[in-house]
Order: structure tokens, then C-alpha cells, then sequence
């Protein structure tokens, strides 16, 4: 009679094991791909900065006024139908006041974000660099920052955002989630700090580089530091992965 035993069919130890092989190489390549990215998104941070700085010299020298400040611009590039506009993607433009800082009215909208009712300087600081030929972006806005008071980092969810506060202080750029809300962070300590001792001085609390966004200190700085108040006594804090801190830099 024949035989009716049945043979089964599966994966051998070996097949297996070169199937687990091949998994924990494509894991290791996405995560080592996703690596390569974040660094290189951390080193444009730096490259922007520069960039931003070298054209607003470069602005200053030519236009002997700061960007978003001049008082003359319309003469250059034409007045907008609108002062202040609600958007600046074209190349006419406002004056404006020569105070030597740049300002806008801007209010903060209890815990959903930063909302601007005149973009003012903000706006114009960047698009008087783009009509100068000087920076090749555009500024935009948001539903949250209505207007086009910023442009947009190669860091995921950054922007940046211009400010200053006193004259001859110069202007400090902050870098800012894009959503503009209050505890959204885009930097790692580990990671603020190696940009800190790349370009500055390594503290969170001093220099050209410091802790916080629009001049304003993280509602909770010891996520990032070593304690809940920032000075020149601040640490960053090394052992912790967590996303917490936001960067302000100057031109000082």
C-alpha cells in the first residue's frame, strides 16, 4: 500500500537565523539613517546662524540700517498697498521706524500659541534680506502666527524668528518650534550643548548662544539644566534624552 505520511515544511535554524540577520541589519540601517539626518540637521543650525549674521552685516553696510528697520525701504522696493501688510511674499514693502531694533506688536494667546496682530519689524527684517538679494527664503506664518514673521529652519519644525531689545545691542535670532507654542522644544541638552561649545562658551545661562526662545526663559529651564533657574552658574543637563530646550542667538 503507499505510504500516506505526511512531510511538513518549515524554516530550518539556519534560515531562521539569516532571517534575523537581515531584519537586525535593516533596523540598524534605519535607525543609523535617521541619525545621519538629526546631526545633519544639528550642523545647519550653526551654517543658518551664519549665514543670517553675514547678511544682515552685509545689509547694514550697504543700506547703512538694519533690515526691518530702515526707514527708506519703500524707496527702494515700493510700498505695499497695505502698512502693515499681513503678508510680505512679494517685494513690496513698509518702512521701518529707525529705532534701531526690531518690534512688532505681538500677544501671546493663553497656552495655543503666539498670535501677532502687526508683524511689523519681524516680517520686514526678513523680507528686506530677501529684496537685498542677500537670503534666497521667504517668510511665512502659520494659523497660529498669522503673518510672516519667520522663516523656516532645515531643522525639523524650526523656524526663526528675529527680535532686539535694546539699540546697539544688535539682533538676536531665536529658533523656535514651529507652532510657536510656549513648551514646544526642538533640541536634546546633550545636543544644545554641543552646538553651545562649538560657537560659544558651552553655558545655557551666557553668551551668544543661551537657553530659551524670544528672550523668554523655558517655562521649565531644569528639563534642560540643572536647576529651575538659569545663570551663569547653569549647567546643561548631560544624562537626559529628553527634547527639552529651545536656543536664542546673537550677534554679539
Amino acid at each position: 500500500m503507499p505510504s500516506t505520511q505526511k512531510t511538513e515544511n518549515g524554516f530550518s535554524l539556519v534560515e531562521l537565523a539569516i532571517v534575523l540577520v537581515i531584519l537586525g541589519l535593516l533596523v540598524g540601517g534605519v535607525l543609523g539613517g535617521q541619525s545621519l539626518i538629526r546631526a545633519s540637521e544639528l550642523r545647519s543650525l550653526t551654517t543658518e546662524r551664519e549665514q543670517f549674521y553675514t547678511a544682515l552685516r552685509s545689509f547694514r553696510e550697504k543700506y547703512m540700517a538694519l533690515p526691518g528697520d530702515m526707514t527708506t525701504a519703500t524707496s527702494f522696493w515700493g510700498t505695499n498697498a497695505t502698512c502693515p501688510a499681513a503678508d510680505y511674499a512679494g517685494t513690496a514693502t513698509c518702512n521701518g521706524d529707525g529705532d534701531e531694533l526690531i518690534n512688532g506688536s505681538v500677544n501671546f494667546d493663553g497656552g495655543t500659541g503666539w498670535q501677532t496682530y502687526d508683524p511689523g519689524e519681524f516680517a520686514l527684517f526678513w523680507q528686506h534680506l530677501g529684496n537685498a538679494g542677500l537670503i534666497a527664503t521667504k517668510p511665512e506664518g502659520t494659523a497660529l502666527y498669522t503673518s510672516a514673521i519667520y522663516v523656516r529652519g532645515k531643522l525639523a519644525n524650526a523656524v526663526w524668528i528675529p527680535f532686539s531689545l535694546n539699540p546697539g545691542d544688535g539682533i538676536s535670532l531665536t529658533l523656535n518650534y514651529i507652532h510657536i507654542n510656549q513648551d514646544q522644544t526642538l533640541l536634546r541638552p546633550e545636543e544644545m550643548w554641543n552646538i553651545d561649545t562649538k560657537i560659544d562658551d558651552g553655558k545655557p545661562g551666557t553668551g551668544k548662544m543661551i537657553l530659551g526662545w524670544y528672550n523668554v526663559i523655558l517655562s521649565d529651564p531644569s528639563a534642560c539644566t540643572d536647576s529651575a533657574t538659569l545663570d551663569a552658574n547653569s549647567v546643561y543637563r548631560l544624562t537626559s534624552t529628553q527634547i527639552a530646550c529651545n536656543a536664542t542667538f546673537t550677534n554679539m
